[in-house]
């Protein structure tokens, strides 16, 4: 039994934890609904952050003091020093020195390793011999070793630091065994505990209702989401209705033809998508690499964009004969019904097509629900079309027009409600769809599965990327230490006359939470894309992408200056002033060796792409959503080659790979990118200073921690 006081002291360190936890999810929430999370927030926030782990590991130690009181002394001392270390961190201008990082991560780990000890001590030990003995046993001792290991960690010059193999598999293998060993000897106690009590009567109640509730939540979703849409023939009214049967012959006529030409246009588009996936599974194989292009995205996507389209037309021409039966004259019907009918099994039959064509390949999947602002093109069209091929209203009602037209050829025929050449023509379209149909068609299970699947993937997917994209935010407009930039607004105005439209810029802020975050010292990446005289001088300000953007453009940038750069930043892909942007710690300036029409094309393409939000997943196989380096990797597409690398399984390019890619190729007769100029700040003066290609180079070897 804990005495009194220790009982207290716990109690007050819960209500710590519960008060923190709820100021937390306030805060959160304040940001979520403002949008916004000023220095004052944030400061709070990290506080709260601290004192609910603080509060954990000295609730840990108190609930010990009896067993080991001069263990539990040590450990809430650590504690308390890692709690000083890291309020000066949050709160004060102190965290530009590095050594308040290595104070506070040496007082951290030890109360960390501390409180895992004491917990692993307070499981009761088997007392007999063997296996048991040695995990019980030798999961202390490897927590100790791995205490020790991270402590050494604040030795190192670099901080985060850059473990060699045999460290970094050292620590690897000591964490996995300490997880482990803790789990089982964990594990053990919670068998050994007394069986618990019988529940009581209300408590069971609770958890009847608990249960049946969970129950009835499971399968309201799963109904929910498993649910086809509805299908575009359902309860429309018919478009003939009240049309004069003259009007009617005409416009039915008039419509065979477009008939004719949407079914010639869409079977050719439809035999170009085959070959053209084929094509491309072909190059990514043996250029094994796992994304798209981004020649070839285009590729794929305006060839379904040319497909919805027809789609949309013959679509349009079953639903405008879905209504036939208002139509008296029996002939005019029928005639009617084929167009209609061809037109519906037309659109059905090729739409399936398209899914067969891509259901195995997720990128192309991935690809082709991509929402695309520049036609119009929502996001998820691509399982849109999945769902109404496998929608069973329209399998059913496709089965029941396909008996309705069995039952009448014969007599249609005979009546010549159309010429011989086009009733055939119409008999071998429709024949030709129901037969794909009936042997390509997507099992109703199979369907089932598929679209509950993509539904969950979406329903869990959007909560995690919006948490994803406000942590990222958060991190990326984060300073740990608020300090005017080495580069100045004056060096900025004075070397605003040494660039050209086209210039890739690369940028650096210290103590930037980020930074610790992203591969290498160069985190960012912009385009510079010059004045109106000089777009005007590109020939390019009567480009459609160019004429969409140019009024926002042509306004003044936040800070007064001249709308110049265009970079992808938290808030999305944005026009930027020079000043604004290089307002930065070290700034490089790279210019594409390429003729003035391929800046011109690159400088389009930056264009067509602002508005687009910015990408918190860094995934460069899609285009709906782009990071700074992808807005440079995709405007000077086909026009310079940068090579994708992957980073946590992903293809990705990193700034630090554009400097890698110059200093490469700089032995080369043509290299792709000519050094211009290198602002390299200098802490100890406190301003930037001009220097070398050489210098340059050598930056992609600096560490790439919160401050240089």
């Amino acid at each position: 039994m804990e005495p009194d006081h220790i009982i207290s002291i716990r109690r007050g360190l819960r209500w710590v934890i519960a008060v923190s936890l709820v100021a937390i999810a306030g805060l959160l929430i304040a940001a979520v609904a403002m949008k916004q999370s000023d220095a004052l927030r944030t400061n709070t926030l990290l506080t709260f952050v601290g004192l609910v782990v603080a509060a954990l590991l000295a609730d840990i130690h108190v609930g010990a003091a009896r067993r080991s009181p001069r263990w539990v002394m040590a450990g809430v001392t650590a504690i308390v020093a890692s709690q000083v270390c890291y309020l000066l961190w949050v709160w004060t201008g102190l965290a530009m020195e590095s050594l308040l990082y290595r104070l506070w991560w040496i007082s951290m780990v030890p109360s960390v390793t501390s409180a895992h000890m004491l917990a692993l001590r307070a499981v009761p030990t088997h007392g007999g011999t063997g296996r048991g003995d040695l995990i019980e046993r030798g999961t202390p001792m490897c927590v100790m070793a791995l205490g020790l290991i991270l402590m050494g960690f604040a030795l190192y010059t670099d901080l985060p630091p850059q473990l060699g193999p045999v460290h970094l598999w050292l620590t690897v293998l000591l964490a996995a065994t300490v997880f482990v060993g803790s789990f089982v000897t964990w594990r053990r106690w919670a068998r050994l505990q007394a069986r618990p009590a019988a529940m009581s009567r209300g408590a069971g109640i609770a958890w009847l209702c608990v249960s049946h509730l969970s129950l009835l939540s499971v399968g309201l979703y799963i109904g929910r989401t498993s649910a086809p849409t509805p299908s575009p023939f359902e309860r429309l009214p018919s478009a003939l209705a009240d049309v004069p049967p003259e009007q009617i012959d005409t416009q039915v006529r008039a419509d065979l033809k477009r008939l004719k030409t949407l079914t010639a246009r869409i079977e050719d588009l439809t035999q170009r998508a085959a070959a053209l996936e084929v094509q491309l599974k072909e190059h990514r194989a043996a250029e094994g690499r796992n994304y798209y292009l981004p020649k070839e995205e285009d590729d794929i996507r305006w060839q379904f964009f040319s497909y919805l389209s027809i789609r949309t037309a013959l679509l349009r021409l079953a639903t405008t004969y879905a209504g036939f039966e208002v139509v008296a004259d029996p002939d005019l019907k029928a005639r009617c019904f084929t167009v209609g009918y061809a037109a519906g099994m037309t659109a059905f039959q090729t739409s399936l097509k398209f899914v067969r064509t891509y259901e195995d390949t997720p990128l192309a999947r991935k690809k082709l629900n991509e929402a695309e602002p520049q036609w119009d093109m929502p996001p998820g069209m691509y399982e849109l079309i999945f769902e109404s091929v496998t929608n069973q209203h329209n399998l059913n009602l496709a089965a029941e027009m396909a008996a309705y037209f069995e039952s009448k050829r014969a007599a249609w025929r005979e009546a010549n409600i159309w010429p011989v050449e086009d009733f055939e023509w119409l008999e071998t379209l429709i024949e030709r769809g129901v037969r794909y149909v009936d042997e390509h068609h997507i099992g109703a299970g199979r369907a089932w599965v598929d679209r509950f699947m993509e539904r969950v993937k979406k329903d869990a997917y959007t909560p995690t990327y919006v948490a994803q994209a406000m942590v990222a935010k958060w991190i990326g407009d984060t300073r740990i230490v608020e300090q005017e930039p080495l580069i100045t607004i004056a060096q900025i105005e004075a070397i605003e006359s040494e660039l050209r439209p086209g210039d890739i810029l690369l940028e650096r802020r210290n103590w930037c939470l980020s930074n610790a975050f992203l591969p290498g010292f160069w985190p960012h990446a912009a385009l510079y894309v010059g004045r109106i005289e000089d777009l005007r001088g590109l020939g390019i300000v009567d480009d459609d992408a160019v004429k969409k953007k140019l009024e926002e453009y042509l306004e003044p940038a936040p800070d007064g200056h001249a709308h110049t750069v265009i970079e992808a930043l938290s808030e999305g892909v944005i026009f930027n002033s020079l000043t604004e942007s290089m307002h930065a710690d070290y700034v490089a300036v790279l210019r594409p060796n390429v003729p003035q029409d391929q800046i011109a094309q690159a400088i389009v393409e930056a264009f067509r792409h602002t508005g687009k939000p910015y990408d918190f997943e860094f995934d460069f196989s899609t285009s709906d959503k782009l990071v700074c380096t992808e807005l440079v990797y995709r405007s000077y597409d086909g026009i310079l080659h940068f090579d994708l690398v992957n980073i946590v399984g992903r293809p990705t390019l990193p700034a630090l790979e554009i400097v890698h890619k110059f200093a490469r190729e700089q032995q080369q007769q043509n290299p792709e990118l000519e050094f211009v100029l290198f602002l390299d700040g200098d802490r100890a003066a406190g301003r930037a200073r001009r220097a070398s290609v050489e210098e340059f180079c050598e930056s992609a070897n600096r560490p790439g921690t919160f401050n240089e």
